[in-house]
């Protein structure tokens, strides 16, 4: 049994998305590198991990900050060995500021990245002692190494409800320019048609396909394998065609 044959079968999440215009709620990938921003109690510096899914560590610096009766003042830094995530370009970073001791003060960080990808902003809330403080931060502008790869931020596949049948929308982007090609599959893993194949500069895309395979024809009503791939990034989705 090939590889392809394998992957459909473990795929268990069956993809009907019904969003009826066109390829909305898709997220530019966040910046790779460092971003810095300011906040009531000082800065902070967070990095975002190479394809743009983590933040890897996160650096406080307090500036002769007072919260109540308590005074805050110097540099924390904060590393995470599985990162915490981002999705939906939005993320919750919660640390123990005082390492030696039980946590006798606690921050927590929660973001959002813009739909650009090139912008954040969120909300602090720092507990120390008792004492609860909080407000809000904003990333300064053009603070961030943007060291993106070649990989694709987003994948995201939109079916329409329409007659006669439900066409698929599919919408991509890369960050870079590379090769791309989408490709469908039957449910026996075979290739029935190639809808991308061709090398696209970075930018948002969007394609339809008719439900007809590469001879013309009507494909039958079922489960199909749409394939992704742009460099070396492979990504493979399940979707239900009904005329």
């Amino acid at each position: 049994m090939n590889t392809l044959k394998i992957l459909f079968w473990k795929i268990t999440v069956t993809l009907i998305v019904m969003f009826p215009y066109g390829c909305g709620g898709m997220y530019a990938q966040p910046g790779s590198g460092d971003w810095i921003a300011t906040a009531d109690f000082g800065s902070f510096v967070f990095n975002v991990s190479d394809d743009g899914t983590y933040i890897t560590e996160i650096t406080y610096t307090f500036s002769d900050w007072t919260c109540g009766i308590v005074t805050t003042s110097g540099t924390i830094a904060i590393s995470s060995g599985s990162g915490w995530p981002i999705s939906d370009n939005q993320f919750t970073i919660e640390n123990n500021l005082d390492a030696k001791f039980p946590p006798k003060e606690t921050m927590t960080i929660e973001g959002t990245f813009d739909d650009s990808g090139d912008a954040a902003s969120g909300t602090w809330r720092s507990v120390k002692y008792g004492t609860t403080c909080s407000g809000s931060w904003e990333v300064i502008p053009n603070s961030v190494e943007d060291l993106r790869n070649e990989d694709p931020a987003k994948f995201e596949i939109v079916q329409n409800y329409s007659s006669p049948f439900n066409p698929a929308t599919f919408c991509y982007q890369v960050s870079k320019i590379t090769e791309v090609e989408l490709s469908i599959y039957n449910q026996f893993a075979q290739k029935i048609r190639t809808l991308v194949n061709s090398r696209q500069p970075a930018g948002r895309y969007q394609i339809q396909w008719d439900g007809r395979d590469k001879a013309g024809n009507h494909v039958a009503n079922g489960i199909y394998l749409f394939r992704f791939k742009a460099g070396a990034f492979t990504q493979t989705r399940k979707v239900i065609l009904r005329r």
